[in-house]
């Protein structure tokens, strides 16, 4: 079993897959991680992430596994920061 999953970015796909690892039971903790908090929130509401923060490095920080679900570009900028 995953402790902490982290997914970078929650629309389609990486909401999608939060959903699904909430619903298989796979993560202990999921942490959703994004630009927006508004956009983020939807998913916290729902139950598909356990917490949400706009910053990456506290995001990533003691994930076991990340999933990166922004658009390539994106996440070369990201990535820069960390």
């Amino acid at each position: 079993m995953i402790r902490r999953l982290a997914i970078v970015g929650l629309g389609l796909l990486g909401g999608s897959v939060a959903k699904a690892a909430r619903a298989e039971s796979l993560a202990l903790e999921i942490v959703g991680i994004g630009r927006n908090p508004a956009r983020l929130e939807p998913a916290l509401g729902v139950g598909a992430v356990d917490r949400i923060t706009t910053d990456l490095r506290e995001g990533l920080a003691g994930a076991d596994m990340v999933v990166l679900a922004t658009p390539v570009a994106t996440l070369v900028r990201q990535m820069a920061t960390v």
